[in-house]
């Protein structure tokens, strides 16, 4: 919830939403970050977009989900030489879909691709175009991420490479004893962003679990302040939701920038 922004549905029964929206996503249903999201920003709810994207393409391509017809067309897809090395693989990818003056409307199984397109398009398709990779290349690789996303396969790869990239390393940094769990929820959102943030936060002073959650917010604020006035509420919805379902009394005090 602190890094996807997702909401929640039904929050009758819930505390107050700390980032004062009732509980509803601050992103948006097409913001990606989810099991099966493969139209925008990344794969998956890793968010899969350069070297472990690849890996994944490996991964699919190895399995009885694509047709030995496709295994080759999507395999180009994972070599590194295919790519400009500044810019991130899948939006290099899309970039060749949706900025074609051709585009495919159906995957490669006939379903319809109902992502929405690209904002600030021009500035997208300048930033990302690749003359190596055409139009068929975003129609293979989305069909073949869709398939292997609705999956067990495909999502628990996915889920497994989130873990081993933030929460464990996150749950590692972290000091145990009471309130472990509610930094580290707070400490992996500080990791999405920023790695070395989140490894240094946890070697600030706090005196008690409130001062442990202040130490996260306060360190991501020294990086970027405007970032933290946009996220601060979110970052602390899974705080809230886990003391909530375990049956803790809420934190008051935590200071968030206005």
């Amino acid at each position: 919830m602190g890094i996807a922004e997702w909401g929640v549905a039904d929050p009758a029964g819930l505390p107050p939403d700390p980032a004062h929206k009732n509980w509803k996503s601050d992103a948006g249903p097409n913001s990606g970050k989810h099991l099966m999201s493969y139209g925008v920003g990344g794969v998956g709810i890793s968010h899969a977009d350069q070297g472990e994207l690849r890996d994944f393409i490996h991964v699919v391509a190895g399995t009885d989900l694509v047709p030995s017809e496709h295994r080759d067309a999507l395999l180009r897809l994972a070599v590194p030489a295919v790519y400009k090395k500044s810019v991130g693989v899948y939006d290099q990818l899309r970039a060749a879909g949706v900025c074609a003056s051709k585009q495919f409307d159906n995957d490669l199984k006939g379903e319809k691709f109902n992502h929405f397109n690209v904002s600030h398009r021009k500035k997208y398709c300048n930033d990302y175009a690749n003359a190596s990779l055409q139009a068929s290349d975003w129609r293979i690789f989305r069909t073949w991420m869709r398939v292997a996303l609705r999956t067990r396969l495909g999502q628990e790869r996915l889920i497994a490479q989130w873990m081993k990239d933030y929460w464990f390393k996150s749950l590692e940094r972290v000091p145990g004893g009471a309130g472990q769990i509610e930094e580290v929820l707070v400490n992996v959102r500080v990791r999405n962003s920023f790695p070395a943030v989140a490894d240094a936060a946890p070697k600030r002073a706090a005196s008690d679990l409130k001062g442990r959650i202040q130490r996260e917010l306060d360190a991501y604020a020294a990086f970027s302040p405007k970032t933290l006035r946009r996220r601060c509420g979110i970052m602390l919805r899974p705080v809230v939701l886990y003391r909530h379902f375990a049956g803790e009394p809420q934190l008051t005090g935590i200071r968030c920038p206005q």
